[in-house]
């Protein structure tokens, strides 16, 4: 599918914004799915049903549930162990995907901001931080 681009005779609503000079939207997939890769290898079956058995108690799932999960593909259940163990080694990476971590980080910048006469690297801090909250906001689906 063509990329369409918008036509520059009007200015409608943008004129209070300063211009219509509005970047070309692309809506070609050049991106493919990227497979995650695993850190180990698949072990054998037995060994993996033991791992993803402890995964899935922590989860308290009910019967029907848990029997769906355990009928998954031995590749599929060592994906979702891969990716629930790197979860629990780092907690703190996934802090960003909350919203209260944006919240508390602000209201800690508002405090702090008539304390501090801010040096660059604090200031540059405080940019990337409303940066990747930004950057969230326009990520995340909308429930």
């Amino acid at each position: 599918m063509a990329p369409r681009k918008r036509s520059r005779h009007g200015l409608g609503f943008l004129c209070c914004f300063g211009g219509s000079d509005l970047p070309e939207i692309d809506l070609r997939d050049n991106h493919p799915l990227q497979y995650m890769e695993f850190s180990s290898p698949i072990p054998n079956p037995e060994e993996l049903n033991v791992c993803f058995a402890e995964l899935v108690d922590e989860l308290d799932l009910t019967d029907k549930n848990r029997e769906a999960v355990f009928a998954l593909p031995p590749e599929k259940k060592w994906q979702i162990y891969c990716s629930k163990k790197k979860e629990q080694e780092d907690p703190n990476k996934l802090a960003t995907s909350w919203p209260d971590y944006y919240i508390d980080r602000i209201n800690s910048m508002a405090a702090m901001q008539s304390l501090y006469a801010f040096d660059e690297e604090e200031t540059e801090m405080r940019n990337q931080v409303v940066e990747d909250l930004k950057t969230a906001l326009r990520t995340q689906p909308m429930r």
